[in-house]
């Protein structure tokens, strides 16, 4: 059936590109950005546990909270604020990711833009990071490479978007209390 080749897929594509980030200017471009020697996702450890497994466990627990929020959602657009969240969780925290998983957030969030004034805001400023982060690929990657301070101020746009991504999160935690300010 369908859902079991989908969670093989997610589960046997783990692993199969062994890197931090591939140019996904995520959480783990942080890391890279500085030195791109710094390849494996599977060699670096963060408190004894390896960074693939610690993006995972990231991820796994924003969707967790966006489920547990269901409870309080009393507006029908806001379900579409929870999954831009999870997807935009899915881009910036686990490892081997590339920049093209950034875009179906931009759907989410363009369904709502019309009655969550915030979500405006995020759209607006992932669309800079994201054109950034395409720019950077097609233009620059190879020769920024090679320019060790101009590989440093990549990591600019990763904190952006790490920066969006908690303020979605803080917008989505507010949802359903009784002082609601979207």
């Amino acid at each position: 059936n369908s859902s079991n080749i989908f969670l093989s897929s997610i589960f046997t594509n783990l692993g199969h590109f062994p890197v931090i980030s591939s140019y996904a200017f995520n959480l783990w471009w942080i890391i890279v950005a500085a030195n791109r020697s710094i390849l494996s996702d599977d060699s670096l450890y963060l408190l004894g546990i390896p960074l693939m497994k610690i993006g995972i466990l990231l991820y796994v627990s924003i969707i967790f909270f966006a489920l547990w929020k269901v409870k309080s959602w009393q507006k029908p657009d806001t379900i579409w604020l929870g999954a831009a969240v999870c997807l935009l969780s899915f881009f910036l925290f686990p490892t081997e990711m590339h920049e093209r998983y950034m875009f179906p957030v931009f759907a989410m969030l363009a369904i709502i833009i019309s009655t969550r004034p915030a979500a405006r805001l995020y759209f607006s400023i992932l669309t800079a990071t994201y054109m950034f982060n395409l720019m950077y690929l097609y233009f620059g990657g190879v020769i920024i490479t090679h320019v060790p301070d101009l590989v440093a101020f990549t990591a600019i746009p990763s904190l952006i978007n790490i920066v969006v991504f908690v303020l979605m999160v803080r917008h989505l935690w507010q949802i359903g209390k009784p002082a609601e300010q979207s």
